[in-house]
C-alpha cells in the first residue's frame, strides 16, 4: 500500500516539528461543480465500457463487466459499505461525489452488512480492495471467484478475510446491493467515471511501459488499473492468482484526482507489490540483515499503517522496484528517488535497491549538480535573516534550460522565510551546513497561512 504524499517535516521559526509520513494522495479528488452536469446514461455498464475500452487499453472481459472505464463497481460498492461502517480511510468527504454518496446512502447505515462490518471485520485498507477483485456477479448476486489464494493469504497481520466471514459478509452484501439500488447510483455517474478514466489514460496509463514487467514474471496483458473516486488518499495493490504465473492478474487501485499527472510512481508502486511481496517475505524470514533493516525502520508514531516488520519488508522491496522502474523508464534522478524514500522513513532503501539489482550500494556526492542532475546553473545574490541570533543565508539559483517538476520531489519542510515561488530553487546556509531547497508550492491547503510554502530539502556537502 502506498499513500501519495510523503513525510512532512515542518520548519516554523526555530523549531522542527515532525508531523507524519503517510505517502498519500491528498489532492481534492473531484472538482467542485454542478452535479446536474452528470447525465444518466441510457446504456449499461458493459456497453459503456466496450465503447471506451480501446482507449483505456483494458482487455479483460470479466473485469470489464463491472467497469465504466477504470472505475470498478465492485470496489465502489465495498468502499461504500466500509464508509458507512466508519472506516476513516473510506470516509473522506472532500468532493461532491463523496458527499453525494454519503447523502444518498445515509439511510442504510443500520443495514446488517454495515453492522456486521463494524462488529466482525476489524480491518480495512487493501483488504477491502482484495475482496473486490475476487467477486463475480451472478444472477443471485456476487460470489467469490474460485481462485481465492491471495484473498486468504497469511500476511503476518491480524486475521482478515476467511472463508467463513467472507460467506457471511457476501450474503449481507448482496441484500444491501439490491435494496439500496447501488447499480442505479453507479450507472448514474457513468459519464463522470468515463471523464476520469479518459484523463487518467491520457496523463498516465498510455505512458506506462507494461513490457517492463515481463522480465519480473508479470504478463503485461494481465495488468489492470482501478480508479476509485469514493476513496480518499490511499493506493492498493492486489492480484488474482491464475493457474500459472503467466495467468495471474495484477491490479493497482488509485484514488480519483483532478490531476493525474503526478501518479506515475504511485501506480508503478502498486503494480510492483506483486513482484516484491513474495521476495520480501522470503528475505524477511531467511535474511537476518534484511529483517533487521525492516524491523529497525518501524515507527508507529510516524507510519502507523506499517505496523509490522513484514509490512515494512513489503514496502522496502516495493519501493526499491519502483525506483528501478522510474530510473529505467523516465528521466528520474536516482539520488532524488533515494533521498525521497530516506526522508520518508526508509533509511535502508539504498541497501535494498542493491539487493534487487545485485549491485554495490550507489555512492553519491551531494553537490547541486548531483541533486538536480544538471551542470549549468547560476547562483544569485545573497539574502540573509537573523532569527533569534541565528544567521540564515540564502541564494536563489537560476537553472539553465531546466525546469523543476514539483511532483518529482518529496515534501520535507514547510516555511515562510524565503519568499520563493513554486519551482524555484535556493541554496540555503544555516550555521556551517548547506542545503538545497526546492519550492513545491503553497502549504495553505494543509492548513498553514497563505505565505507558507512546501519545500523539498536536500543536504549538501
Amino acid at each position: 500500500m502506498k499513500k501519495r504524499n510523503q513525510v512532512i517535516t515542518v520548519l516554523l521559526a526555530t523549531s522542527l516539528i515532525i508531523i507524519l509520513n503517510s505517502c498519500s494522495k491528498n489532492d481534492n479528488n473531484i472538482p467542485e461543480g454542478n452535479l446536474t452536469e452528470i447525465h444518466t446514461p441510457t446504456n449499461n455498464n458493459q456497453q459503456i465500457d466496450n465503447e471506451h475500452k480501446s482507449s483505456f487499453n483494458e482487455n479483460d472481459e470479466i473485469t470489464a463487466a463491472y467497469r465504466v472505464g477504470f472505475v470498478d463497481e465492485r470496489f465502489e460498492l465495498l468502499s461504500l459499505v466500509f464508509r458507512l461502517a466508519g472506516r476513516s480511510e473510506y470516509s473522506e468527504i472532500s468532493t461532491i461525489y463523496q458527499r453525494q454518496m454519503d447523502s444518498t446512502f445515509s439511510e442504510y447505515k443500520q443495514h446488517p452488512v454495515v453492522a456486521y462490518t463494524v462488529d466482525n471485520l476489524h480491518f480495512g485498507y487493501d483488504a477491502v480492495f482484495g475482496m473486490a477483485i475476487h467477486l463475480e456477479k451472478r444472477e443471485s448476486g456476487f460470489t467469490l471467484t474460485n481462485n481465492t489464494g491471495f484473498l486468504f493469504e497469511e500476511t503476518g497481520e491480524i486475521t482478515r478475510w476467511t472463508p467463513e466471514n467472507s460467506i457471511e459478509f457476501l450474503e449481507l452484501l448482496n441484500d444491501f446491493y439490491l435494496i439500496s439500488d447501488f447499480s442505479g447510483f453507479f450507472n448514474e455517474y457513468a459519464d463522470y467515471y468515463t471523464e476520469h478514466s479518459e484523463r487518467f489514460a491520457n496523463e498516465i496509463h498510455n505512458g506506462i511501459n507494461f513490457q517492463w514487467f515481463s522480465q519480473h514474471g508479470i504478463n503485461p496483458d494481465n495488468i489492470r488499473v482501478v480508479i476509485s473516486p469514493s476513496s480518499s488518499s490511499n493506493g492498493y495493490g492486489g492480484w488474482l492468482y491464475g493457474q500459472s504465473p503467466d495467468e495471474t492478474i495484477v491490479y493497482a487501485a488509485l484514488p480519483g484526482s483532478t490531476d493525474y499527472s503526478g501518479y506515475m510512481s504511485f501506480v508503478i508502486h502498486e503494480f510492483t507489490h506483486a513482484i516484491s511481496n513474495p521476495i520480501a517475505k522470503e528475505w524477511y524470514l531467511q535474511n537476518e540483515e534484511f529483517r533487521r533493516w525492516s524491523d529497525d525502520s518501524l515507527d508507529l508514531a510516524r507510519m502507523p499503517n506499517y505496523s509490522s516488520g513484514m509490512i515494512m519488508a513489503y514496502e522496502y522491496v516495493t519501493r526499491a522496484y519502483t525506483i528501478l522502474y522510474m530510473f529505467e523508464n523516465s528521466n528520474a534522478n536516482l539520488y532524488q528517488l533515494f533521498h525521497s524514500e530516506i526522508a520518508g522513513g526508509f533509511p535502508y532503501i539504498q541497501q535494498v535497491y542493491a539487493l534487487i539489482t545485485d549491485h554495490e550500494i550507489v555512492e553519491f556526492g551531494t553537490d547541486i549538480s548531483t541533486v538536480l542532475g544538471i551542470k549549468d546553473y547560476v547562483i544569485r545574490e545573497e539574502h540573509s535573516f537573523n532569527l533569534s541570533g541565528r544567521l540564515i543565508k540564502w541564494h536563489f539559483i537560476d537553472l539553465v534550460d531546466y525546469e523543476i517538476i514539483p511532483e518529482d520531489h518529496t515534501q520535507t519542510e514547510v516555511g515562510n522565510l524565503f519568499g520563493s515561488q513554486t519551482g524555484e530553487v535556493l541554496l540555503v546556509i544555516m550555521d556551517d551546513s548547506s542545503f538545497l531547497y526546492i519550492d513545491l508550492g503553497s502549504a495553505q491547503h494543509q492548513g498553514w497561512p497563505s505565505q507558507h510554502r512546501m519545500y523539498s530539502v536536500y543536504p549538501l556537502n
